[in-house]
């Protein structure tokens, strides 16, 4: 009677053993998010290393469609990987390229932004972003999606590179977002944008206080011709480590005009008519300084009195 109970208690243990590993599976998501990740970047990878016929073209196009299909579903379903970490690897443990995962430091903001792999002369990007909504919810907003494009650059996206945050006085919480463009070898853009987060949406707002005006978006161009070969962080906007502090790139007067709509938005030539122009400045590159009043990016004319003509 006893032996005849062994095997029923080795099979009791066994699903209990069964159960509990599907209950750790369950509860570690984000493990489940960067394994997916991750075939999916090494597929794009893949394909776009070989020698690239209109069949495996048009797989290219199909797997980044999975991708983002699949990202969709996961910030709009799974809450909580907006608070887990993810981080694509490969083998070896190396960060996967091709894909930037950027999160505000409150983890109410989560872009991926990736290579779809598909541009013949310039980058294209795909990016949808994660947002906090009320009662541990999320939602998705997609930024960029190449299979809603035509034929020409108006699908190749943008690649975000930095999520900051900002508080005001009152406690207010503003999201600056940047995003950056590079135009084959020519050149590229850079572009910083303010967002508030209202019930699971990403609300443009207007604290970049230039010209006299409020705006929500900076953004300057640059073409490699005056300066020789572009360099990507000298012509980007930044900012302090604390986010008060902000620096646009100075154009100079023998640079090339900006090309129309190369940006999602009108560029802002760094505040032209608020400051005289100027050839002075920080390192090899001159700046205009914005200083974070509490409320607003205003010019800073004490520390900019170091421009000179």
């Amino acid at each position: 009677m006893v032996n005849r109970k062994y095997p029923l208690v080795i099979i009791v243990l066994l699903l209990c053993l069964v159960c509990s590993m599907g209950l750790k599976a369950q509860q570690d998501p984000s493990q489940v998010v960067e394994n997916k990740i991750e075939a999916w970047l090494q597929c794009i990878n893949r394909l776009h290393r070989e020698n690239i016929n209109r069949q495996k073209q048009d797989s290219l196009w199909l797997v980044n469609a999975q991708m983002m299909a699949y990202l969709k579903k996961v910030c709009a379903r799974q809450p909580g990987t907006l608070q887990d970490e993810v981080r694509p690897t490969d083998s070896a443990g190396n960060p996967l390229s091709g894909i930037n995962i950027l999160t505000s430091q409150d983890n109410r903001l989560r872009i991926y932004c990736w290579d779809t792999r598909t541009g013949a002369y310039q980058n294209h990007f795909n990016a949808i972003a994660q947002v906090a909504a009320k009662g541990g919810n999320t939602r998705m907003l997609v930024l960029n999606d190449i299979a809603g494009g035509d034929a020409n650059d108006d699908r190749a996206g943008t690649l975000y590179s930095d999520v900051c945050r900002v508080r005001t006085l009152l406690g207010k919480t503003y999201y600056l977002v940047m995003d950056h463009k590079v135009y084959n070898n020519r050149g590229g853009g850079h572009a910083i944008h303010a967002y508030t987060i209202d019930k699971g949406s990403l609300i443009p707002a207007a604290i970049f206080k230039t010209n006299g005006k409020l705006q929500h978006t900076i953004a300057v161009e640059h073409d490699m011709a005056p300066y020789g070969e572009w360099a990507e962080d000298d012509a980007n906007i930044k900012l302090s480590d604390d986010s008060k502090t902000m620096y646009v790139p100075l154009l100079k007067k023998d640079s090339p005009a900006p090309r129309r709509d190369s940006l999602e938005v009108k560029p802002v030539t760094a505040a032209a008519g608020t400051a005289d122009n100027a050839n002075a400045g920080t390192g090899s590159r001159d700046y205009y300084i914005y200083r974070f009043d509490g409320f607003h990016y205003v010019y800073d004319k004490e520390a900019n009195k170091s421009l000179k003509e």
